[in-house]
């Protein structure tokens, strides 16, 4: 059978931002969302707040046809992540670190416009570990690791794109 390749951009509610790649049969694709994450500053007074998080994920999925043009995807993924957020203000700096690992459910559809241009919209249901780790400037916010398991979903769970079959 021919190989069905695809590559897209991705958002997440329009705030996140990333690419995916598509490799398979046409209804047995392997799928790996990379560079999906985001960059964030603000400033505010004395208070500054920087930033930045990715996540990659690599899973399998799985299509039935609807129509000619809409398909149904559902699947799975293992997902990682890295957030940093780094605060300032006139007296001290607070750092705060978190790794994620976990598996990501992909519930979703592909409607076709014509024969290599497509949109979807997909639901990511997620269930995760993450590890936190705090650090301040000052001593006595010392704070030791936060271990937490993330189950479920929400509005940033939704990912929708835009991309092209080969």
């Amino acid at each position: 059978k021919p190989k069905v390749k695809e590559v897209g951009i991705t958002f997440y509610n329009f705030q996140n931002y990333g690419a995916m790649f598509k490799i398979g049969q046409e209804n047995k694709l392997w799928r790996f969302r990379v560079l999906s994450g985001n960059i964030n500053s603000r400033a505010s007074g004395d208070l500054t707040s920087n930033a930045f998080g990715f996540n990659i994920s690599a899973g399998r999925e799985r299509r039935k046809a609807v129509s000619d043009k809409l398909n149904f995807i559902y699947g799975i993924e293992l997902s990682s992540g890295y957030r940093t957020n780094v605060t300032k203000d006139l007296s001290r700096k607070i750092t705060q670190k978190s790794i994620s690992l976990g598996f990501t459910g992909v519930i979703g559809f592909n409607y076709f416009i014509n024969k290599n241009l497509f949109v979807g919209g997909e639901l990511l249901p997620i269930a995760q570990f993450v590890r936190t780790t705090n650090t301040s400037s000052l001593a006595l916010e010392q704070q030791p690791r936060q271990f937490q398991y993330n189950f479920g979903f929400n509005n940033n769970s939704i990912l929708l794109s835009v991309g092209i079959k080969f």
